[in-house]
């Protein structure tokens, strides 16, 4: 997370941020924030090693789709950072929709490899992420 933070500092102090570097910020902030969690939940209940790699790729693709909700909502009133200002050239609020979308879906797959009994409450909760950014 720290390394996500420094990097979009950097990036928003100068002119300009292109895509590879926003992903890579989001993906070094929030998603491994959840990767961590959906992990650790999975390590408390001492579940196989298998099931805790399908937790934490869902922790991230899920941590991508909620930054991007987030960062669409926030679109409307902070456009100073080049983070902001790249996100409008890319389509803004349509593009991180749309890539929110892409990531929820990698997201309910790589749930199919989790028991239902966990799996079924966290696509619950990406449906309601999912269904707020709207």
């Amino acid at each position: 997370m720290c390394e996500g933070q420094w990097l979009e500092t950097k990036v928003g102090a100068g002119s300009t941020c292109t895509e590879k570097q926003y992903l890579e910020i989001i993906a070094k902030k929030t998603a491994s924030f959840f990767a961590f969690c959906s992990r650790t939940g999975g390590l408390l209940r001492k579940a196989a090693a298998p099931e805790l790699t399908a937790l934490a790729e869902f922790g991230e693709q899920f941590g991508l789709a909620y930054q991007l909700l987030d960062d669409a909502a926030d679109l409307q009133a902070e456009r100073e950072r080049a983070v902001q200002r790249a996100l409008v050239r890319w389509g803004g609020a349509r593009y991180c929709r749309r890539s929110a979308k892409d990531a929820a879906a990698s997201a309910r797959r790589i749930l199919e490899q989790v028991p239902t009994r966990v799996g079924g409450g966290l696509a619950r909760l990406l449906s309601l992420v999912m269904e707020e950014g709207k």
